[in-house]
């Protein structure tokens, strides 16, 4: 069966939005690599005017030659019969590689948070999110219990810290995609030798006013081709005139690119700013919680200690997980998980971070079960 992640393997350690940079973007842009190297391996590439008196092979050696040799744009020669004239480098057959670099740069930022997100705190998001999945994909009734249990201890046995720094790591991470898309658009500004930060709005510009839109520095649609002939040992020198085709295909590439990368640009900040307010919002962490608690069927009488629960049992992290849980698995394995944390919470009136402790509490419900489960959801074959 193929997966329906054809180059990345999955994990649920961030939000949609950070997979929109990760996974989907990677993906993307590795397909539009794979188009671009196809369409130089098996179309054409340049469309050049032969001499009358160039033989058929002799016209296909030119256009050969002038793909793979340097090449001249004729928008910047207006001397068109000196060939001293200092060639610029062909970008184009180098189109897949920067395209695959790009996807290099969107996956980048995805792999502090998964090496070091595990070493900065006691809590393991990997080890959390392999648990729900498993849970997801489970059908027994008794292990979906069991799992929620699970990581309901995980999350209750973290220390709580005044600096949380799964927090600072989490939107630190959304920092980094950031920063990635707009080198992005450096680098493109860069090899384009075009001004492509403004790329999208000129060519939208121009076609609202019915004009044929400019082409980058480094995409010459015509160019103008130096190449030596030797028969019978004497050197004949030719230049001719190409039209590159597969520039006007590029063009359409690097327009997607530029409305894929603007609109992301746009929808990180927006889920950077959200994230960071709900995160830093403690009073309406003490809110959610007691909403999940009420919808849980917990009394409201019983729900005065709230405040404690959230600030020594769950903390920001526990949030953080917490949400991370809901918008991965749904919010039902959110509310089951903190049930039992908060069921934890009232037998002992303080959230104890000694760990025989609280594998005790869950003895009766199968301790033994609880910590071979653990070593299966943190065994990576759960997929």
């Amino acid at each position: 069966m193929i997966s329906k992640n054809m180059f990345l393997p999955p994990h649920y350690q961030d939000d949609h939005v950070d997979r929109l940079s990760r996974l989907y973007t990677v993906t993307l842009l590795m397909i539009l690599a794979i188009v671009a190297a196809m369409r130089q391996a098996f179309g054409q590439t340049l469309v050049c005017f032969c001499p009358a008196y160039f033989p058929t092979q002799s016209c296909d050696y030119a256009q050969s030659i002038c793909w793979s040799n340097k090449e001249y744009d004729l928008r910047n020669n207006s001397d068109t019969l000196n060939f001293n004239i200092s060639p610029s480098t062909n970008y184009l057959s180098w189109i897949p590689f920067i395209l695959l670099f790009h996807a290099l740069l969107a996956y980048l930022p995805s792999l502090p948070w998964k090496i070091v997100g595990k070493k900065i705190s006691d809590m393991d998001m990997g080890c959390i999110m392999d648990a729900g999945r498993r849970r997801q994909q489970s059908v027994s009734e008794e292990e979906r219990r069991k799992i929620a249990c699970y990581i309901a201890r995980h999350i209750s046995t973290t220390k709580v810290t005044d600096l949380p720094l799964i927090v600072i790591g989490f939107l630190g991470t959304k920092l980094l995609y950031l920063l990635s898309a707009i080198l992005q658009l450096i680098v493109l500004d860069f090899f384009l030798n075009y001004h492509y930060r403004l790329y999208g709005l000129r060519v939208l510009f121009q076609l609202m006013l019915r004009r044929e839109w400019d082409s980058a520095e480094n995409l010459p649609r015509t160019i103008m081709c130096n190449f030596n002939i030797s028969i019978s040992g004497t050197i004949h020198r030719h230049r001719i005139q190409c039209s590159s085709d597969i520039s006007q295909f590029y063009e359409k590439i690097f327009l997607l690119i530029w409305v894929w990368i603007f609109a992301l640009i746009f929808i990180i900040i927006s889920n950077g700013l959200l994230w960071t307010a709900r995160l830093l919002n403690i009073s309406g962490h003490r809110q959610h919680l007691r909403k999940q608690l009420e919808s849980s069927g917990v009394s409201v009488s019983q729900l005065g200690d709230v405040q404690t629960f959230s600030k020594t049992c769950v903390g920001s992290d526990g949030i953080l997980a917490l949400d991370l849980i809901a918008e991965n698995f749904g919010d039902m394995l959110a509310a089951e998980v903190i049930l039992e944390m908060w069921k934890s919470f009232i037998s002992n009136k303080e959230c104890t971070k000694d760990t025989q402790v609280i594998r005790g509490q869950y003895a009766g419900q199968g301790g033994a079960e609880m910590e071979g489960l653990r070593e299966r959801t943190t065994n990576k074959d759960l997929a």
